[in-house]
């Protein structure tokens, strides 16, 4: 969290489409007393902004997430980048040993991951 002298500055996300249906789903806030409400209350609480990429196709979510992302509708923003494949995908691929994934990703996208050796540890439902 970046933080300037006197309280909390914007923060704002970027995220993909997988990611944005699991920020408005009920049972990623189970530990907290106020459930949903209470973990999205404190997502948003310094004026913070969800930037989604993807191809805005119909996202499909529950009857709770969907009350809850109509609520934070204001708070979130769609890019339009109508990418060949989702970041899922490119992480199921290098945890499954698989090739290939590499010209799907920027050069030094690809560089970086393979020497910091991310996501070759996950499992593959990632």
């Amino acid at each position: 969290l970046f933080r300037q002298a006197g309280g909390a500055a914007r923060v704002d996300f970027v995220c993909g489409e997988d990611l944005y249906r699991r920020v408005f789903e009920p049972r990623y806030y189970g530990a907290l007393p106020g459930g949903l409400d209470e973990g999205l209350e404190r997502l948003f609480a310094q004026n913070t902004q969800l930037w989604v990429c993807g191809r805005e196709t119909d996202l499909v979510f529950s009857e709770m997430a969907q009350a809850a992302a109509q609520q934070w509708s204001e708070r979130c923003r769609h890019l339009d980048l109508d990418l060949p494949v989702a970041s899922t995908q490119i992480r199921q691929a290098i945890a499954a040993g698989q090739t290939g994934w590499e010209q799907m990703l920027l050069p030094e996208v690809a560089q970086y991951i393979q020497a910091q050796g991310l996501y070759a540890s996950l499992s593959p439902q990632i």
